[in-house]
Order: C-alpha cells, then sequence, then structure tokens
C-alpha cells in the first residue's frame, strides 16, 4: 500500500515456525515467530510476533532485509517518522514515552478487532491489527488492546525504537523498548519496500 512515497506491506509479516511463548527464538537458519495463545490461527489475524535480534536476521544494521522477503526491508525510525508525518502533520517524531499526533492512531488502525470500541477508521489504509505482544517471560499478551511494531534502529546496544498504538487513544507512542523489557519482546513487523 503507498503512503507518501512509501510503499508499505498491507498486513503484519506473518512467516516462520510457531514456537511456544516461553521459548526463545535462536539464530538458527529457521525463522520462528510467536503466536497468540501459541496457536498457528492468531497469526493468520494479527500476523507474527517477533524478538528484535530474530526480525534482523541476527544483524544490527539499520534498514536490513531481516526476515522480510526480497525487495523489502525493515522500516528505520526516521522511515517511521515518515509514514506518520504523512498520515498525520501533527505527529512529534522525537517524543519519548508520550503519546503524540492528533488522529493518526484512528487513522492508522483497522475498523474491527480493537476492544472497547478502540477501532480505527484505517483511512491510511494501513490496515493496523491488535497483534499484542510476547512479553520477557514468554507470556503472550494484549491482543486487542495493542499494536506495537519495531523498527530496526537501535538508540544504544540496548535499547530500540518502535511504534505502539493503543485501543483507548488516536494516537502514536515513540517508544524505546527497554523502557518496558528487552529486545526479547515480540512484536509485530511491517516491511518496507526497497
Amino acid at each position: 500500500m503507498l503512503i507518501g512515497d512509501q510503499c508499505w506491506m498491507a498486513q503484519n509479516l506473518n512467516v516462520g515456525v510457531l514456537i511456544l511463548g516461553t521459548q526463545t527464538q535462536t539464530n538458527n537458519v529457521i525463522i520462528e515467530k510467536y503466536c497468540q495463545n501459541d496457536l498457528t490461527s492468531n497469526c493468520d489475524i494479527y500476523g507474527g510476533l517477533y524478538q528484535w535480534d530474530e526480525m534482523m536476521n541476527y544483524t544490527t544494521v539499520q534498514g536490513t532485509q531481516g526476515i522480510c522477503p526480497a525487495g523489502w526491508h525493515l522500516p528505520t525510525d526516521s522511515e517511521w517518522c515518515t509514514l506518520t508525518l504523512n498520515i498525520d502533520a501533527t505527529v512529534n517524531c522525537n517524543a519519548l514515552m508520550a503519546a503524540t499526533g492528533t488522529d493518526i492512531g484512528t487513522k492508522m488502525k483497522s475498523t474491527t478487532g480493537w476492544i472497547q470500541n478502540g477501532n480505527g477508521n484505517n483511512a491510511s489504509g494501513f490496515n493496523l491489527l491488535p497483534g499484542g505482544f510476547r512479553w520477557i517471560d514468554g507470556g503472550l499478551l494484549y491482543s486487542g488492546y495493542y499494536g506495537n511494531l519495531w523498527s530496526s534502529t537501535e538508540n544504544c546496544t540496548t535499547n530500540v525504537w518502535y511504534r505502539g498504538f493503543a485501543y483507548d487513544g488516536p494516537t502514536v507512542f515513540r517508544n524505546e523498548v527497554c523502557n518496558y523489557a528487552d529486545k526479547t519482546e515480540g512484536l509485530s513487523v511491517r516491511c518496507l519496500k526497497d
């Protein structure tokens, strides 16, 4: 789907072999994914959840292909900024741990799937579904509540930027993963055309 000059995948990435949420994804030449409730059918709806290293295919080069198909790459923090500003010019791309934007969440979220009337209008075409996340203890949590998407940009060796959307607001969060956990959390992935 084209938003501004960027072509984004129209859904969360869903590649790899299901492993249990209690297991750690490993550098074993097999793409591994988590699915809510350890059910493949939930990955068919929300896409897979991936630890940062697994998503990056065990490199730290931002903008790498990672586990995306050929011709696609993992978005950088600045590419996320470009996307969000194309949808909502009030987004603050330098925000940290704060909600920003006026109605970006409404425009990016799907029209179904979010709890407590948290659905969006999908005016952007991004169709973000609330895949929840995998917590560092292996818990698979909050599908229906949150949609969190990795970037390929580290802030330092333990911090990674990601974008977060919630059922209870029309905004976006730009967060560093270490504020909650670390790179072993499992988040959703969207790929960007080269």
